[in-house]
């Protein structure tokens, strides 16, 4: 390499340097001072919504099971051959109270009545008899007067006292067995305990039956239970007959179906709280009763607003229905969204000068979008309803401006 080369290279970095060096002075001296800006102020953004006090019913929300209020085993009482069974006598036949629905052959059980009723009648014919026989040995005892010497007990059997008590006593066991024997025989004919259907059978004409045997299983239909099952601090919002009901009248349920596109409705009453808990859930269990549930008034959907003729359908045992059941009535209760309120009760109030207030809050009921308080917010304030990350009392806020709802396309267009 020559010496020239070798001056180069040492002396190209030198210039590259010394240049860079007087450009970042003249960068330097050539600066301008920053522009200082006041710090914000304004506080942080929130969404808040106003609260009022009002008065507001408590409401169960729950699900139940539709099970029957009346369940009987059809059983003959006495035994003898079927001759006779009711067409309705088939699963799912209807009945009214009192009808007939199985005929037992009753000629034996006629027999007998007649045979018993003979025994009546010469069991008085031998009282008659017996008391023309005491009337005759008075008299002759009144003849003898022999009232002196005689005993009590010798003066009975004078009388014939002892025969004519005999006579009375087989009069009263031959009228006894008349009145089994009439039994028995209106016993052939078994008949509907209440209204209701017919869920299963097992006899037939010329079937040999006898007592103990199963012939059919009825359920009432004037009737349907629903089971349900509620927490247990519920409890004390509804009215329960035999817990805490003034009357026996329990509290107002309303009862609803989906049915595809349609919706039965219907209404009952708690009747009772069963006392067990619900092995699932370790939940109180109602029962709640509902009247005619197999037939309901058209005009119950349009009181429901539900649509026409959703309610003529039945209302049948095992289905899954949704109830809510009507509690009692508080006052002077904030009614605060649920995104208001934050973990440990508490909720974010926009105090006064723009600052936050974190404030306890005395929770006395929940609903599915908002809560019912008693204490902690009154009325008027405003709640935050966005979430803060540092929450502390005394933060600087500011209201995000409310969205105004959308007008109607017909006002959007008028002039």
């Amino acid at each position: 390499m020559t010496f020239a080369a070798r001056v180069f290279r040492v002396v190209l970095p030198l210039v590259v340097l010394g240049a860079g060096a007087v450009g970042a002075g003249v960068l330097i001296s050539s600066r301008s001072a920053p522009v200082k800006e006041p710090p914000d102020t304004r506080g942080v953004l929130v969404e808040v919504e106003p609260v009022r006090a009002s008065r507001e019913r408590l409401r169960v929300q729950a699900f139940g099971t539709v099970v029957p209020a009346r369940r009987v085993v059809l059983e003959p009482e006495v035994s003898g051959k079927v001759v006779w069974r009711a067409p309705e006598l088939v699963p799912g036949g209807r009945f009214r109270r009192g009808a007939a629905l199985v005929r037992i052959d009753a000629s034996d059980y006629a027999l007998a009545l007649r045979q018993r009723r003979a025994g009546v009648e010469q069991a008085e014919q031998e009282l008659l008899v017996e008391k023309s026989r005491k009337a005759i040995a008075r008299r002759e005892w009144d003849i003898i007067g022999e009232e002196q010497n005689a005993t009590q007990e010798g003066k009975a059997v004078a009388l014939r006292e002892p025969q004519l008590k005999s006579a009375e006593a087989a009069l009263n066991a031959a009228e006894s067995a008349a009145s089994q024997a009439a039994l028995a025989a209106s016993r052939t004919a078994i008949v509907a305990p209440f209204n209701g259907f017919v869920i299963g059978t097992a006899v037939d004409v010329g079937q040999l039956v006898a007592p103990g045997m199963q012939l059919a299983e009825l359920i009432g239909s004037d009737e349907f239970w629903i089971q349900v099952s509620i927490p247990m601090d519920a409890l004390a919002a509804l009215a329960v007959p035999g817990v805490n009901a003034e009357s026996e009248a329990g509290a107002e349920v309303t009862i609803r179906q989906e049915l595809g596109e349609k919706k039965l409705v219907r209404h009952g009453r708690v009747v009772r709280l069963l006392g067990d808990l619900d092995p699932v859930g370790r939940m109180a269990r109602l029962l709640v009763s509902l009247a005619d549930p197999l037939t309901i008034p058209r005009q119950e959907a349009s009181r429901e607003g539900e649509q026409n003729g959703a309610t003529a359908l039945p209302l049948l045992l095992g289905a899954y229905v949704e109830v809510e059941i009507q509690g009692r009535e508080v006052v002077d209760v904030v009614e605060l969204p649920r995104r208001a309120l934050r973990e440990g009760n508490q909720a974010l109030i926009y105090g006064k000068g723009d600052r936050l207030e974190v404030r306890e809050v005395d929770v006395v009921w929940r609903r599915e979008h908002s809560v019912l308080l008693t204490g902690g917010v009154r009325d008027g304030e405003e709640v935050i309803v966005s979430r803060i990350s540092n929450a502390v009392d005394g933060l600087k806020l500011r209201k995000a401006p409310r969205e105004k709802p959308a007008q109607p396309a017909a006002a959007r267009r008028a002039p």
